[in-house]
């Protein structure tokens, strides 16, 4: 198998389930085989007429990350860390845009505003830039690390 496209034309049964959306655990989203393989054809004919090519990396941000839309963030990556009462807790590492950009309480009380409250960031660390694994994406597990530090948990 090459890429997700490869997985979906061979399936025998297009309305086989393919993913469950949990974005609102109460309400979860089954997506079929047939409607996973028609959006992502969307999604790649629409990255075609905007110039992408073959080989260029696209990132997908999750529809619902408050963090990702405000505008003084030009960069964000939310990282759990262990909580006994929670079992996990969003940290955020945050690249601010040009300019000032955002302070870090200004931050989470932007995603409390824009997004669910049990998603918000507990903790945000600015920083100049993400850490950047060698495959060229960003290092969560660095950041995983360092967001463990910072809010003094140990891993599970």
């Amino acid at each position: 198998m090459k890429n997700l496209g490869d997985a979906v034309a061979g399936a025998r049964d297009p309305a086989r389930t393919a993913l469950i959306d949990l974005a609102d655990p109460a309400t979860p989203r089954e997506w079929s085989l047939g409607e996973l393989d028609a959006t992502a054809a969307a999604v790649a004919r629409g990255l075609i007429a905007r110039g992408a090519k073959r080989g260029d990396r696209v990132g997908i941000l999750a529809a619902n990350g408050a963090e990702y839309r405000h505008p003084g963030i030009r960069q964000a990556c939310v990282v759990p860390v262990p909580d006994a009462i929670k079992g996990a807790k969003p940290v955020a590492f945050v690249v601010r845009a040009a300019g000032e950009g955002p302070s870090a309480e200004a931050v989470k009380q932007w995603a409390l505003a824009n997004g669910p409250a049990y998603q918000h960031p507990r903790h945000v660390e600015l920083v100049a830039e993400l850490p950047l694994a060698g495959t060229g994406k960003i290092d969560r597990t660095l950041l995983m690390d360092r967001a463990r530090a910072l809010v003094g948990t140990r891993p599970a």
